[in-house]
């Protein structure tokens, strides 16, 4: 029997720390959100940035999902017709932005010949 008291106190000790520490997490900060508005998880990330300063690649998960040099994180839709539909680009948090490209045409790339 004692055994069980012991672990009925650990398990409220437990849910009593989640509840009144849970929050902390929750402190004041800028939204996660993606600065692409891809509703219904139309949108994938294609590359990450590249963490490895050699010849090699790392992303932010030690995988390969990037290319050398890679400064960026790379959204693909998947189709000419949400293309087509469009997809807002937002500003997730208040900034400047730094780098754009204008006049790249909008393509399906599915339609690029080898």
């Amino acid at each position: 029997m004692p055994e069980r008291s012991g672990s009925f106190r650990t398990l409220f000790l437990s849910v009593f720390a989640t509840l009144s520490f849970g929050s902390i997490a929750l402190a004041d900060g800028p939204p996660f959100d993606l600065p692409v508005d891809c509703a219904d998880n139309t949108c994938d990330i294609v590359h990450y940035v590249d963490h490895d300063p050699g010849p090699q690649i790392r992303d932010y998960a030690c995988g390969t999902t990037t290319y050398d040099g890679h400064r960026g994180t790379d959204f693909a839709i998947p189709d000419e017709a949400t293309m087509l539909e469009g997809v807002s680009v937002r500003a997730i948090a208040d900034g400047t932005v730094r780098a754009l490209r204008e006049g790249v045409e909008d393509i399906d790339s599915g339609r690029i010949s080898p």
